[in-house]
């Protein structure tokens, strides 16, 4: 007895599904990482590290003060090249989109979370849940931050999916200057 072509289909997606996910478990995320920061001329440069569940920057946000996001480079998602805007391919993005509900930033939080998006948040909540403030981060963005917090970031992703995720981005925070 041959199986309907769909059925194949799903059968094909399980399979993949079930190498996906002993690809993640095999290999151990760090739950924290704390890069390196330098600041110069009154810019914080760091990087977002793609396999950790959190990076604490140890970048102190003042409440009510702005920050300017600067986010460079690519990072890999499994097999999938991204950047800041997620997967470089928007074929992979498209793909991409029925699976976001499963994310840590999920989209009913923010409408524009996308797989490997870098994300910002002030503070860290414990294991997978996401402090109060949570968003994406994207190149260019100002932030004026609602409390005060040490900054921590991460690339949105399934919670337990960081084990096959490689690479780093490029991340500057500079202050805004008060407004008179």
């Amino acid at each position: 007895m041959s199986l309907p072509f769909h059925k194949l289909d799903v059968i094909g997606w399980l399979g993949a599904g079930a190498c996906f996910s002993l690809a993640s478990c095999c290999f151990r995320a760090p739950d924290v990482v704390r890069p390196p920061v330098t600041k110069s001329g009154g810019v914080y440069r760091t990087r977002i590290e793609a396999k950790a569940r959190w990076n604490d920057t140890g970048i102190t946000l003042e409440k009510g003060r702005t920050y300017h996001f600067h986010v460079e480079g690519t990072w890999t998602d499994w097999i999938v090249k991204c950047d800041a805007n997620g997967a470089v391919s928007p074929f992979i993005r498209w793909l991409y989109r029925p699976l976001r509900p499963g994310l840590r930033l999920p989209p009913r939080k923010d409408p524009d979370a996308g797989f490997f998006m870098p994300i910002a948040t002030l503070g860290r909540g414990s294991g997978d849940e996401l402090p109060e403030h949570a968003i994406v981060i994207r190149d260019g963005m100002r932030w004026t931050v609602p409390e005060s917090g040490i900054l921590h970031t991460f690339a949105n992703d399934w919670p337990r999916a960081y084990g096959n995720n490689h690479g780093s981005l490029l991340l500057e925070v500079r202050e805004e200057p008060h407004a008179e």
